[in-house]
Formats: structure tokens, sequence, C-alpha cells
């Protein structure tokens, strides 16, 4: 057994430090914060070590993914699976978020310092908001994926509101970081309510939500369905326009720089817009078949990046210049996923330039999935840079 058999410890791992430092926080030094930090690092190790086992492994040579499912029950028929799902992809996401979040955490000890007890319950949320974004990475179906996304909208309503929490009833800060929790809980939970009828759709179309019998052979699904799959991938996407703040659900995004510095960092790094990124690019089978639909995708990507970057021009707030970056180059990752589908798509057709079509597509998906990981780092340090700048200044 390799250290790939223990990669479902990489989300464990975080929920553990979770209760430990809700339960035990105020009785440890800093408030929980080594907890948080120790977690966050285990999970980077765990994540480091399974990703050089499956990269060295036979499944990675053989393009297959590293699957270990539990019915967890029995509806009927239909079983409800609990596992682990290991791909390159996931590697990619579990590496990036843990690591970036380590540090995050690490910076936040000296940021929260001044929180007395307040800083326990921070302590304790993020590391369930780690939770859910590495649940999310390893899951090996959508119902599991679904769990951990919500898991993370739940933490950003409560991390985006800390302030409510901490300041006076009535004060400003007080009002602003509780009216921008309650704005981004009720603007994502749109995309979610269309994201779990996809997922329906999906249920019915394949009979099951792992990936690997929704991505075993996704050119007879849109054969079978060829009107219900293109709903089901629009519907899938409109969840990804919620969490990951493309128009015209994007408003949320930049008033949820109410919450602590530090969580405006984990939101646009490393953790809760880069699901809906994720998503697309685990979906990106599904995604290829249907040629319109990502004419849609692309659209929104590329109208996104442009009309949120114009945005940034008349803003004077440091966070919330950076959250409009953020929204932009978010677009231009939905861009590069949705052109690319569409090339991809248009190769499944056939014609002489379909080798050309599959190149494109398949550099254009690389470029949306590296643009993630680079769009983290880059993201993390400027906003870890303006908190420091916002402490400099005392504002």
């Amino acid at each position: 057994m390799g250290i790939l058999d223990y990669v479902w410890l990489v989300p464990l791992v975080p929920v553990v430090c979770f209760v430990l430092a809700g339960l035990f926080g105020k009785k440890t030094p800093q408030g929980g914060g080594y907890i948080a930090v120790a977690g966050a690092a285990i999970a980077f190790i765990i994540a480091a070590l399974a990703s050089i086992d499956y990269w060295t492994s036979d499944y990675w040579a053989n393009n297959q993914a590293y699957t270990v499912d539990m019915t967890w029950m029995m509806v009927g028929t239909f079983e409800i699976n609990f596992g682990v799902y290991i791909d390159s992809l996931s590697c990619i996401m579990m590496l990036f978020a843990s690591f970036i979040s380590t540090l995050i955490f690490i910076y936040s000890i000296g940021y929260m310092d001044d929180q007395g007890e307040k800083k326990t319950r921070y302590y304790a949320e993020v590391s369930l908001f780690l939770t859910g974004m590495l649940g999310l990475a390893v899951s090996s179906n959508y119902l599991e994926m679904f769990v951990f996304w919500e898991i993370m909208g739940l933490c950003s309503y409560l991390l985006i509101g800390f302030w409510s929490f901490t300041h006076p009833e009535g004060d400003e800060a007080s009002f602003r970081a509780s009216s921008a929790a309650k704005k981004a809980f009720l603007v994502t939970r749109l995309g979610d309510v269309c994201l779990m009828a996809g997922l329906f759709m999906v249920m019915y179309m394949v009979g099951s939500l792992d990936y690997a019998e929704v991505f075993a052979n996704p050119v007879k699904l849109a054969a079978d369905f060829p009107t219900l799959l293109p709903i089901a991938i629009l519907a899938l996407f409109a969840g990804v326009v919620g969490k990951s703040a493309q128009f015209p659900l994007h408003d949320w995004l930049p008033d949820a720089m109410a919450g602590p510095t530090t969580v405006s960092a984990l939101i646009h790094a490393a953790t809760m817009v880069k699901a809906g990124i994720y998503l697309v690019a685990r979906s990106f089978p599904l995604f290829v078949q249907c040629s319109d639909v990502m004419v849609v995708v692309a659209v929104i990507g590329g109208f996104t990046a442009i009309y949120t970057a114009s945005m940034a021009l008349n803003n004077m707030n440091i966070k919330r210049v950076l959250a409009y970056s953020t929204l932009s180059q978010l677009g231009y990752m939905v861009l590069a996923l949705g052109s690319g589908a569409y090339m991809i798509s248009l190769g499944l057709e056939g014609g002489a330039h379909a080798e050309e079509l599959f190149l494109l597509g398949g550099a254009a998906f690389a470029a949306g999935v590296m643009h993630m990981v680079n769009h983290a780092f880059f993201k993390a340090l400027l906003f870890l840079g303006s908190g420091s700048v916002i402490h400099a200044v005392g504002t």
C-alpha cells in the first residue's frame, strides 16, 4: 500500500482541526491558530506525497484515475457513494489549496493577534473552509462534491460576516459585514439551485453521479439525450456563475471584502471562487459534447473579464480593486475553458482540421488550469500585502 491509499486523510485532517480548534482553541496559544496551521501543513504534506505516488504510478502512465468508493446508503436502487477520485486535476487542486492555505493561516496568527478569544471561531471556520475545498478536489461523484461545495458556502457566510460578531451591534463595520455575508450567501444560492437541478438531470440520464460512470461514454450520452444534455450543462454552469462570480451573479464578491483580509485571500486565492473553475474542468468531458453551450460559456467568461476590469478603474479601495481584478481573472479562466471545449467539440464533428482543433482545445484547457494555479499564488500575495498596508496605515 502506498500513500495514495491514504489520500482520504487530506480533507479529514482539517476537519479534525476544526473540531479541536472549536472545542479547545481558547485553551491553546493563539486561540487555535497553531492547530489550524498544523492541520493545513499536514494536509499539504499528505497531498504532496499522494500526488507524487500518483504521478509515478501505472494509473498516471495509463491515463487512468485512482478511485476508491464506499457505499454510504441506498435509496431504492440508487447507491449514494463516498470515495476519492484522484487524477492530475485533483492533485493540482489539493496541492495549491493546501499549500496556500497553510501560508495564509501562518499570516493569520499575526493578523488576528488582537482579536482575543474571538479568533478561536475564526481558526475553526477557516479549517472547515479548507476541508470544503480539499473534499471537493478528491470527491468521486457529483453528490459528494456538492456536499463540500455547500460547506464552503456556509463557511464563506460565517467568515465574510466575521466582524458582525466581533463589533458592537449597530456599528458600521458590523452592519457592512452582516449585509455582505447575507448577499454572498443568497446570490450564490441562486447558482446552487441551478447546479442541483443539473445534477438531477445528470442522474436521470446516467443513473449515477459517480464520475467514472458519468464520463465513461459522453459521446453516447450526447447522442441519447441531444436536448437534455445541453440543458443540464447550462444548469451546471449556472452553479459556476454563482460560485465563481461570473456575470450576472458577480456582485457579491466585491462586497465580500467586508471580512478579514485573510478571508479575502482564502476566498479569492485558494478556495471558494476556484471551486467553480474546478467544476468546469472536472466536467470537461461533458462540456465538449455541446458546442453551442460552450459559446455561451466563453462569451460570459470573456464579457466578465472585460466588464469587471473596467469597474476596477473607478475604485479607490485597495481590497475592492483586487476583488474586481479577481473577477476579471476568473473570467479569463472561464473563457479559456469554454473556448477550449468549443474547439474540441468542433474537432469531434470531424473535418480536415480536427487534429488542429484538438491541439488548440487541449492547449486552452491547460491554459485555464494553469492560470487558476498561478492566479491563486499572486492574488494571495496581493491580498496579504494589502493587509499589511491596511494595518500599517490603521484603516
